[in-house]
């Protein structure tokens, strides 16, 4: 029954996972890894040697954020630093699909996800049968913030999978141990290599496989058991077969194969340049402040409560199980070794860590199965204990499940803020921790304002800025509609009519959370009752408003000076005719005003009037001889009426 419930679940993610991938946002690395994807897939196709250069490991300037990004320049190639083995799926995927490039992105995104998914419940199914790998999958499916982040998280969801897939087949090496199955090795190899090409933390699979690997064989070795030197050479070799191979689709180790991936490594665990700034705890810390329980606190609080009471059931998750052998135990072991040690080692190392950690989520898939192992090992602990006791136990399971499961309908396609109600949801963790640090919001916002704005004319479309993050995730969605224009502008200026704020933006402008919406907020996009990102309309009168102020204004205006005044602001915004009307309206109240005559001159010069501009322009000289301007503008207008007549009789 367990077993086909497990496939039926599989089926219905396989099938909707990719349908819903179509309902998310861009994030702000996308833009750059879609240009790494497309660089690779030139490299492959011979059209082009960037993604092959290997930046320098000690650049001169240092790195800065901002470098991190494909570049024409070899010198800031840094994204060549990293494999972009998904990237390249992406790009090559995008060749073939008729969808947009990051509608693709998603699609190829939300099928890593759906790996990931299955993964975690075949860990925990080998750990502890089909019954604890549906519970796997449950865990896995309704941790929202693994769901969420497997439909556009570009690096750290493809990781998360391939890393969960090498676990598995790890462990199926230990379980078979000293045995050595043909294919075992190339199922280990495969997605240890393709691990290493998202993310260099593959590197860590490797030492996975030889660490167990030798304890396996130290503790047969005890009882003289010599078949371990073969299982043993298969873990080395297939290793290093991980450590080369994860370079055939990463162009920019081809020419340092054996010194590339570590390089890369140095790189990764030397990330010092960006200052990480981020709101935790309440306050803003820069990477230097982040405490060592950041980490720890961050999975213990983005995660459901079937985590946080797996945790406290870890302990029968580690118990030897019935009708199993010996080696269960030390197969979750390496579970649980999975989940620690990387933690253990940022924090050991003091690494730069930021966005909710989002860099660990390859640790859920190891820690989920073991907690699913933990409720299994529950439920057949109490078997035969009383049915209120069996009862009360599947409750609390059931409502483990539910309300994450709740929230993610609920707030589809912005399940990846969930928090834990052990500090009261969203509403708990609004202003004490980074919310949209990816701009997730964007794309509903953008929405609301297609939806509730009417679209503008090619000429005058409705402007939309967004300052913060990266501009495409607005930029993106918004041109996909005629009539609206992404458009970079100052906040202070009449350039644009509505803005995309992001809570966000606060680690630039610490009061904008503490006076949160901002002013003029038309619309926020609220998550839970939260709100997370608001669109403002532009309070500065655009020129149009002002135009019409300044007329009512000067309706019965008996200053000429007022009149001459905005009749040279309507020239200079290239409203000649409307320019007439104030300065013949200064003329009445100033008859024979020099200035007023040569402007109005001009005015009518602007719609091609020459000869009137020569009349006033002579007016204005009667009225004041010695002016120099309109002597210039006078021989400017003859010159245009001589070029005309000319250009007339050459026609003839």
């Amino acid at each position: 029954m367990y077993r086909k419930a497990f496939i039926a679940i599989l089926l219905i993610l396989g099938v909707s996972m990719p349908i819903l991938s179509f309902d998310y946002g861009l994030t702000t690395d996308e833009f750059g890894h879609n240009l790494h994807g497309h660089m690779i897939l030139d490299y492959f196709l011979g059209r082009s040697d960037d993604a092959g250069i290997r930046p320098p490991l000690n650049p001169t300037p240092p790195l800065t954020s901002g470098s991190f990004t494909p570049s024409n320049d070899p010198a800031w190639h840094t994204t060549n630093f990293f494999g972009g083995f998904f990237d390249l799926v992406a790009a090559v995927a995008q060749k073939f699909l008729p969808f947009g490039p990051y509608e693709t992105r998603h699609l190829v995104n939300s099928l890593f996800g759906w790996l990931g998914i299955a993964m975690t419940g075949m860990l925990a199914y080998d750990l502890a049968g089909w019954r604890a790998g549906v519970l796997g999958l449950l865990f896995a499916a309704f941790c929202p913030r693994l769901f969420g982040h497997s439909m556009n998280n570009p690096k750290d969801i493809p990781f998360a999978a391939l890393t969960a897939c090498a676990l598995y087949e790890i462990m199926r090496f230990l379980r078979e141990f000293p045995r050595v199955r043909w294919y075992r090795p190339l199922l280990i190899a495969i997605p240890t290599a393709l691990a290493t090409d998202v993310r260099i933390g593959g590197l860590l699979l490797i030492c996975y496989l030889w660490l167990f690997t030798g304890i396996e064989s130290i503790l047969k070795l005890r009882h003289r058991d010599y078949r371990v030197l073969i299982p043993l050479g298969v873990a080395f070799v297939t290793g290093v077969a991980a450590y080369f191979g994860s370079g055939i689709f990463w162009p920019s180790v081809h020419h340092a194969p054996l010194t590339a991936p570590l390089d890369s490594l140095y790189y990764a665990t030397h990330f010092d340049f960006f200052d990480s700034f981020e709101l935790f705890d309440g306050r803003w810390m820069h990477r230097w402040e982040i405490p060592w329980y950041y980490l720890p606190k961050l999975t213990l609080i983005t995660t459901p409560l079937f985590v946080s009471a797996g945790l406290l059931l870890l302990p029968w998750a580690l118990l030897p199980q019935k009708g199993k052998s010996n080696s269960t135990p030390r197969a979750a072991y390496l579970l649980l070794f999975a989940f620690v040690f990387p933690i253990a080692f940022i924090i050991y190392k003091k690494a730069n860590v930021y966005d909710q950690g989002r860099h660990i989520l390859f640790t859920l898939p190891p820690l989920l199965a073991l907690c699913a192992v933990a409720f299994e090992n529950l439920l057949r602990r109490i078997s035969s204990r009383p049915k209120s006791v069996r009862l009360a136990a599947w409750g609390m399971l059931g409502v483990f499940l539910l309300e994450p499961a709740t929230w993610t309908v609920r707030t589809h396609p912005l399940e990846v803020f969930y928090f834990s109600p052990l500090i009261g949801g969203v509403q708990g963790a609004f202003k004490k921790y980074e919310l949209d640090y990816w701009e997730n919001g964007y794309r509903p916002a953008v929405e609301w304002i297609q939806k509730n704005v009417p679209p503008g004319t090619p000429e005058k479309p409705v402007r939309v800025r967004a300052w913060y993050g990266e501009p495409l995730c607005a930029q993106y969605y918004l041109e996909k509609r005629p009539g609206y224009r992404f458009v970079l502008a100052e906040e202070d200026s009449p350039n644009w009519d509505y803005s995309i704020v992001n809570g966000t933006q606060a680690k630039h402008n610490p009061p904008l959370l503490l006076n949160w919406p901002p002013a003029d907020t038309v619309y926020e996009v609220k998550v839970a009752g939260v709100p997370i990102t608001a669109v403002v309309r532009n309070p500065t009168p655009t020129w149009e408003q002002s135009l019409a102020k300044h007329r009512q204004a000067l309706a019965s205006s008996q200053d000429p000076v007022t009149h001459l005044n905005f009749g040279l602001e309507l020239l200079n915004h290239q409203l000649p005719a409307e320019a007439i009307q104030e300065f013949e309206a200064s003329l009445k109240l100033k008859p024979k005003d020099a200035i007023a005559l040569n402007d109005l001159g001009i005015a009518y010069g602007a719609l091609g009037q020459w000869g009137k501009q020569v009349l006033y322009c002579s007016q204005a000289l009667d009225a004041q001889p010695d002016f120099q301007l309109a002597k210039n503008n006078l021989a400017w207008a003859k010159e245009e009426i001589a070029k005309r007549t000319l250009a007339g009789a050459s026609k003839k």
